[in-house]
């Protein structure tokens, strides 16, 4: 079998059975998966393969066709997507091909987007010493659910002004199969954390817009995540500095990566959740929280929660039957920019109520305090 004319021995399958329904129009779909490909195929070195690999990210389905060609600098990654435009062209050059303009069209006329980025040279087993461009394309999601794998990967925000360093944090953490965002400054970290929630945060100081020191107090306004301070001052009384100010952990520059890549291992362990006896698994009359899988299990089946929705139940469950204030959900969900809108804590504890508990009306685990906030009980 062939898709678009491309033969089946030239592309390797890495599509697992348990990806959540989305909503997109087949033929459009084929099409633009067949160009891709065949764009991928043509530039791959003779007898290497493509692989075309689909995971679930949260509501939304990423499918990656990962080439092992000659690799696409930054400044062209979106040439290429130009009608008759072929990468090697001149800006404004005689290229001939309209299958990535059309491919990205179908995508984003579907909901999706389509992108070119590179493949970290230690990612896989697909992997070139050139850095090949991966194209990636995210239609939404219908129900989206992540996979336990997809679950589990820790998310890390870099944050430094120093491209080399973020380049090469960027490439030996997606390579250790971490989940990797990045910012340049201190207001794109406080925005990147607000928005991804990320486990750890790596944070060098000397930023262009304010001081390292004043991002870590900003963090700390709403959320406990580690944060492991990067930097190159070596005083005493600022590593105290950093340290007073909420950071977790602190390494200096020059650094090994090998060290770098333990201690922040150790930071996200020392953010787990105790194993034995503690509050991994939470279990109640009528369902059951997996913290560590970030699944909810009610009459024997998995609860399909939206990561908002998994987001303020955890934060609930991990009170441990204390009351959490509004402001405190608001921000530690939504971020440090929210604190009044508790008219969203009710659309989402009504949608939470009606998903697990039996009589959604009379709430037994999901309690309101009036004017106060919310409380989880067993």
């Amino acid at each position: 079998m062939a898709l678009g004319g491309v033969p089946e021995a030239s592309v390797t399958l890495d599509i697992p059975e348990a990806l959540p329904m989305v909503a997109v129009d087949p033929g459009l779909l084929e099409r633009a998966m067949a160009n891709v490909i065949e764009n991928a195929v043509k530039y791959s070195p003779a007898g290497l393969r493509v692989l075309v690999a689909a995971s679930a990210l949260a509501d939304r389905v990423e499918v990656r066709v990962v080439d092992r060609g000659p690799g696409v600098p930054d400044e062209a990654k979106e040439r290429i997507f130009e009608p008759f435009q072929r990468y090697g062209d001149a800006p404004r050059g005689a290229g001939v091909g309209l299958g990535l303009a059309v491919a990205r069209g179908f995508a984003e006329a579907m909901g999706g987007t389509l992108n070119a980025e590179d493949t970290p040279a230690a990612a896989s087993p697909w992997r070139s010493p050139c850095a090949p461009p991966r194209r990636t394309w995210s239609p939404a999601g219908r129900g989206g659910r992540r996979t336990r794998k997809a679950a589990l990967m820790t998310r890390v925000l870099v944050v430094d002004d120093d491209p080399a360093i973020v380049r090469a944090l960027v490439i030996n953490l997606r390579a250790r199969s971490y989940e990797v965002d990045s910012a340049q400054d201190g207001a794109g970290a406080l925005r990147t954390a607000a928005a991804h929630h990320p486990d750890v945060v790596v944070l060098d100081l000397g930023l262009p817009d304010m001081d390292g020191v004043e991002v870590i107090r900003g963090l700390r306004g709403w959320t406990r995540v580690p944060i492991l301070v990067l930097s190159a001052r070596h005083a005493s009384g600022e590593k105290v500095q950093a340290l007073d100010a909420g950071a977790d952990d602190y390494v200096t520059k020059p650094f090994g990566m090998d060290e770098l890549m333990a201690r922040l291992r150790a930071a996200v362990r020392r953010a787990e959740p105790a194993g034995d006896g503690g509050d991994v698994v939470v279990e109640t009359a009528g369902f059951t929280v997996d913290l560590a899988a970030k699944k909810v299990h009610r009459d024997g089946k998995d609860v399909r929660l939206t990561p908002t929705e998994w987001h303020l139940l955890e934060v609930l469950v991990r009170g441990g039957g204390r009351l959490v204030a509004q402001k405190q959900l608001l921000r530690e969900v939504w971020g440090p920019s929210y604190g009044t809108e508790t008219n969203y804590l009710r659309v989402y504890m009504a949608q939470l109520r009606r998903k697990l508990e039996a009589d959604p009306s009379h709430p037994r685990h999901l309690i309101t305090e009036p004017g106060m906030g919310y409380r989880f009980e067993k």
